[in-house]
């Protein structure tokens, strides 16, 4: 059974899709379910929704849900702040 998403603050998202669209390579640490903390070095292919959670793909082809990220380049999830819409 998946955990229920938790969307990441509208600014670490911006920086996302920052990334997304200048495919700058980028240290990118994530929690995976099997591994643990893991880190890829690898550019942001593609940021999108699928089952009402929020998804990036690598170019190294790993698949990472956004609140299973740690930190992208020189951000950490943690040092953002909730935004409401």
């Amino acid at each position: 059974m998946e955990k229920p998403y938790h969307p990441v603050p509208c600014t670490f998202h911006d920086r996302i899709l920052h990334f997304a669209t200048t495919r700058e390579t980028l240290d990118i640490e994530f929690i995976d379910a099997k591994n643990g903390k893991v880190r890829q070095r690898a550019f942001v292919a593609d940021v999108y929704t699928r089952h009402s959670a929020e998804w990036m793909l690598l170019s190294s082809g790993e698949v990472i849900r956004l609140d299973d990220l740690l930190r992208i380049g020189d951000f950490e999830a943690n040092d953002f702040f909730a935004c409401s819409v």
